[in-house]
């Protein structure tokens, strides 16, 4: 069984606690357009929260789109991007395109920005998260 981060909308509050720390964590900033994980929500029209990250698919729609062969699975059996041979398919970012989940992020004139399970580690936004939203489960 491999690790997964699991979430749980109904416990989300909407902080954003989670990203800013993983921005935090991977980019040395708190900037929500750097984070892995994005959760989006919509309070006026109805109560709404969607958690966005990569679900580490079996599909692998992101590894099978790119031409560059710059996404494998690692050892941990977790989808990671070798930055030295993205190329962001020149801005077209195909991986994004392919990603049926939201899990993949375009980074302007950089690789795209995909949650790698913090190397390892238990996952900053699972740490963070005040109301237990998030759950890294290790395989």
């Amino acid at each position: 069984m491999k690790s997964v981060l699991k979430a749980d909308t109904k416990k989300c509050a909407s902080c954003h606690l989670c990203g800013l720390m993983c921005s935090m964590e991977n980019y040395g900033q708190y900037n929500l357009e750097k984070s892995a994980i994005r959760i989006n929500s919509n309070f006026i029209e109805n109560y709404i929260i969607k958690i966005n990250y990569c679900l580490q698919c079996k599909q692998q729609y992101c590894l099978k789109a790119c031409p560059q062969n710059a996404i494998d699975v690692n050892d941990r059996q977790v989808i990671v991007i070798d930055q030295s041979k993205c190329d962001t398919c020149s801005g077209e970012y195909l991986c994004v395109s392919a990603c049926k989940f939201n899990g993949i992020y375009k980074n302007v004139g950089y690789p795209p920005i995909k949650c790698d399970l913090c190397k390892g580690k238990e996952p900053i936004c699972a740490q963070v998260c005040p109301l237990d939203a998030l759950d890294f489960v290790r395989g």
